[in-house]
């Protein structure tokens, strides 16, 4: 006999009986008619509740049915809730598991245990009920339901992350008509060709697609919710003649523009230039109708002006706003940046970044709470005049548009200034429209008689047939950005470098504080400053390297010449969305003066906008010391004397390791690593990389199955003989033989390596017969000491910094290579590896989480001076080595726990105990200090490097549960 399966109705009845024993009267499955076209049409509800009110109850089995569920309410019932006589309608949401077959009794036993979504649904008219879920057992969602059955409550708050993840399965089923489309199609809606290779860093045919798919999706979204909020003010509509959208009259996506253009008429062409609808076939009209209908089932409009900009705020998930370059800054961060930066309600602010908006709706939040009463002219005049945002990316300018005008939604404006340039191009005086196609933005040209009609064959972004509303740029009091961190290093495609070579162009002007390496973010400091009057600030959210590498010299020589920095802020976790680096907000006024500079180090983020005032205000008020905030003076001289700047600003666990060096440099003779490097005439190169005609994925022979982790890894090695490979291609799923002669032996990744010294076994290997071309290039990188240049530091796989190989081997292009003879090759990867070579990476490092070690930083580490150690002392080193390499060493942020503990064992229990403390202890004794001298050096050295350790692992899971609720 098949095991029984509950229906919907079958729990229906559970819940029934709950409420009756609630006083709640609840009758299931009754019909009841509603109006339709035909003049009437029987629907069946689920639960038909009747207290102080009518309610209406529908089920559903699965989470997944979520937009059915909100949709079938508002249209069969909340639109015609006047005729019904409803107070309001509820969706139930049940677990999957409970519609597994499952005898009567199990299924009675499982259903109290389980958790159940509720979500509440109000008449438009009812402005004091909002949308809202909850989750609970079946007993807690009858009280909730029963709770405004019997006496309805006058408020329901909104559920912003509710709102939120309903428009985010709304933006996933717009997806679905979207299939169609080719990646390169996306070029024009996302910024263009320049765009993908300039800024997203993309090669064709190694699109993100369904990332941008679901970005476009995400456009049309924002597109329906802004346009609705703003249709549900009677006056709005009334004065510019719109019209709600009526999605029974739509028969395909492409007649949403129709809606769209009335306003676009208006000046939003930020927000709605961009036509995702007409790209969605008609077969999915109905998907789009159902996303109309939950977003007015939603009633964004009833949510209020602060709650509405974090919805359009948060509703992009952070993996799709990477693949289009629109990172955002945290909210909190952002508050105390801008409370830092404006003193006064009529400063003029600019963001040449704009991102989705986050700090200029800061800007906008902080104007607003210097006034001693707002209204409607202070937000025109706000947004029209006194606040401008500028980015290349037409799909951040659009979320920064909907943030922005959004703050005061009871307040129409007939514009906004939010544009779309490439803001590098940009210099006082210019005019620009508030939209233009790329091949404008990118040309610079300023001439609006280019966008008008008889040039709309030449689309990019998008085409304007309206001159519509011009920008008339200016300097400003305050120009507040977090500029792209884009490293000039990732630039290597043709048009990037004549890009850079355009930047350079650009900034002629200060070419003598130019770097032919300085990061993309360099530009936008000097950008900023062609912006500011004397006497302007610049307010920025910086990568903490900035303070320290050398391709930023000249812009740290620039502001200590001509500005007075006026606060640097440390953060515990990062400030915005850039991934596993360091931040820093930057604050500096142009013109200088004696003012010291504060600095201050947060323990902690504000938990709100009002504590981000109040660190604002401690922190300019140099409150020294206290739970969350430590802050120290600078003195503007010292920024003009000190060519390293993160060296004024200390913190306690790498000064202690900074001191432990400089002491250990007083005992050993350590040298350079470079001049040590030249001194036995060798160099360092970097790794492998795919290069022009040759892809990594396909010359590369991984050693296991296991290896292959990325979909394009095609080659894996199935038996290996003396003069020959047995090699699986993974793509074609055939077996093949490769002569060793046509190999190099190398290594695709240093991940999850334990041991120091590299066997045989742990080697991949590299086709070479390619070209000639090919095959130098891999011969000019082998070597047997392999060094990482960007290794994520917390990171399990992280065991050694550095790698010896008794054959020389290609490493990837994440490493250095060089080549010594074995001896020393051998003393520098015990050196490198010990807890002083780690240190000086900790000390030395530009990023965190991801750090990376340029060649010229690896260059200036301390290492021991091989030509001025004794034979024994080098004896006992190349024993020790002997001893250590082919130990099998924990991940590298777990070497450090229990090492100080080890400290204190008997030497013959030390290695047991701490495989870590024992290669310290011997290559210090064998260096010549002495075993009290030892102790104390190490002793402090872990604490501080534990320290650090434990920073950085906070920093990486960090932005782990970032991406992973972002990823709920």
């Amino acid at each position: 006999m098949p095991v029984p399966k509950a229906t919907e109705n079958t729990i229906t009845t559970f819940l029934k009986e709950e409420l009756e024993k609630l006083g709640v009267t609840a009758v299931p499955f009754i019909s009841i008619d509603i109006p339709s076209e035909k003049g009437k049409e029987r629907r069946e509800v689920d639960i038909y509740c009747e207290n102080s009110g009518v309610y209406l109850c529908e089920a559903k089995f699965t989470e997944s049915e979520i937009l059915e569920a909100i949709e079938k309410c508002y249209n069969d019932y909340l639109k015609h809730h006047k005729i019904l006589g409803i107070s309001g309608c509820f969706s139930l949401l049940y677990p999957d598991e409970l519609s597994k077959p499952m005898p009567p009794k199990y299924l009675k036993e499982l259903i109290p245990k389980k958790k159940f979504k509720l979500i509440e649904m109000f008449p438009f008219e009812d402005k004091r009920k909002s949308f809202h879920g909850k989750e609970g057992t079946l007993r807690e969602i009858a009280e909730r339901i029963a709770h405004h059955v019997l006496t309805a409550p006058e408020r329901v708050e909104p559920s912003i992350d509710w709102i939120i993840k309903t428009l985010r399965e709304a933006a996933q089923s717009i997806t679905i008509g979207l299939r169609h489309i080719a990646g390169e199609r996306f070029e024009d809606l996302f910024g263009g060709k320049w765009v993908f290779e300039n800024i997203l860093q993309y090669e064709k045919g190694e699109y993100p697609v369904e990332d941008l798919r679901l970005a476009a999706a995400y456009l049309l979204v924002n597109q329906i919710l802004f346009y609705h909020v703003i249709c549900s003010s009677n006056t709005i509509r009334d004065r510019y003649g719109l019209s709600p959208i009526d999605e029974d009259k739509l028969t395909e996506p492409a007649q949403l523009n129709w809606y769209f253009k009335r306003i676009l008429d208006v000046n939003y062409k930020a927000i709605f230039a961009y036509e995702v609808a007409s790209k969605i076939p008609q077969g999915y009209v109905n998907e789009v109708r159902r996303v109309i209908c939950v977003v007015k089932a939603l009633s964004p409009e009833k949510v209020g002006g602060d709650l509405l900009g974090t919805i359009f705020h948060d509703l992009v998930p952070f993996e799709v706003r990477k693949s289009v370059a629109a990172f955002y800054t945290n909210p909190l961060a952002a508050e105390l940046l801008a409370s830092l930066a404006i003193e006064k309600p009529e400063v003029k602010v600019a963001d040449l970044s704009v991102g989705s908006g986050g700090l200029l709706v800061a800007a906008y939040r902080r104007k607003k709470e210097l006034l001693s009463r707002f209204t409607g002219e202070d937000h025109r005049r706000f947004v029209e005049e006194e606040l401008l945002g500028v980015d290349v990316m037409p799909f951040a300018a659009s979320l920064a548009a909907c943030h922005l005008a959004l703050q005061a939604p009871e307040y129409f404006t007939d514009k906004v200034n939010i544009a779309v340039w490439d803001s590098t191009a940009l210099k006082p005086g210019m005019k620009i429209p508030s939209v233009a196609s790329v091949r404008y933005v990118v040309s610079g040209q300023t001439d609006l008689s280019l966008f008008e009609k008889s040039h709309e064959q030449n689309v990019g972004v998008v085409s304007l047939t309206e001159q519509g509303h011009e920008i008339q740029l200016q300097k400003f009091d305050v120009v507040i950005m977090n500029p792209p961190f884009t490293r000039q290093e990732k630039i290597k495609s043709d048009i990037s470098e004549e890009y850079k070579k355009l930047l350079q162009e650009r900034f002629d002007d200060y070419k003598e504080y130019l770097h032919g390496q300085l990061g993309y973010y360099g530009y936008f400091v000097l950008l900023a400053d062609r912006f500011l009057d004397e006497g302007g600030r610049m307010a920025l959210v910086l990568p903490a390297a900035f303070l320290r590498v050398r391709s930023a010299k000249g812009i740290r020589r620039f502001l200590a010449e001509n500005y007075t920095i006026e606060y640097v802020i440390f953060g515990k976790l990062n400030f915005s969305d850039a991934t596993w680096r360091r931040e820093i907000l930057f604050v500096a006024r142009k013109g200088r003066s004696r003012k010291e500079c504060i600095a201050a180090r947060l323990a902690r983020l504000p938990n709100s906008r009002d504590e981000a005032r109040e660190f604002a205000e401690r922190i300019r008020g140099d409150e020294s010391e206290s739970n969350e905030i430590l802050t120290y003076k600078i003195k503007q001289d010292d920024f003009k004397q000190q060519v390293d700047w993160l060296k004024l600003f200390p913190t306690e666990s790498l000064d202690i390791i900074e001191r432990t060096i400089e002491e250990i440099a007083k005992r050993i003779p350590l040298i350079r690593l470079g001049d040590l490097l030249r001194s036995l005439e060798s160099r360092l190169r970097e790794g492998i990389e795919s290069r022009r005609g040759v892809s990594l994925h396909d010359v590369v022979i991984l050693r296991e199955e296991e290896r292959a982790r990325r979909k394009k890894d095609r080659f894996v090695i199935v038996r290996k003989g003396k003069t020959f490979i047995k090699v699986k291609d993974r793509t074609l799923g055939k077996i093949t033989t490769v002569q060793r002669s046509r190999t190099a032996p190398a290594l695709r990744s240093l991940s999850s390596l334990h041991a120091m010294k590299l066997e045989e076994k742990v080697l991949d290997y590299l086709i070479t017969d390619v070209s000639q071309e090919w095959a130098k290039y891999v011969k000019d990188r082998m070597g047997n000491l392999i060094i990482h240049r960007r290794p994520v530091l917390p990171a399990p796989g992280t065991i050694h910094l550095c790698y010896y190989s008794e054959t020389p081997v290609a490493p990837p292009g994440t490493s250095w290579i060089t080549r010594l003879d074995n001896e020393s090759a051998k003393i520098m990867c015990l050196w490198l590896n010990s807890s002083l070579g780690i240190a000086q990476y900790l000390l030395r490092r530009v990023e965190d989480v991801w750090a990376d070690m340029h060649k010229y930083i690896l260059e200036t580490l301390l290492v021991p001076d091989l030509r001025s150690l004794k034979r024994e002392q080098k004896k006992q080193l190349l024993s020790l080595f002997k001893e250590v390499a082919s130990e099998s060493f924990p991940p590298l942020i777990k070497q450090f726990e229990g090492a100080e503990d080890a400290l204190s064992a008997q030497p013959n229990e030390l290695k047991r105990r701490s495989v870590r403390a024992y290669l310290d202890v011997r290559l210090l004794e064998i260096m010549g200090l002495d075993e009290k001298e030892i102790k104390d050096v190490l002793k402090d050295l872990y604490n501080a490097m534990s320290e650090e350790f434990a920073m950085l692992k906070e920093l990486m899971e960090n932005e782990m549960e970032v991406k992973k609720v972002e990823k709920a």
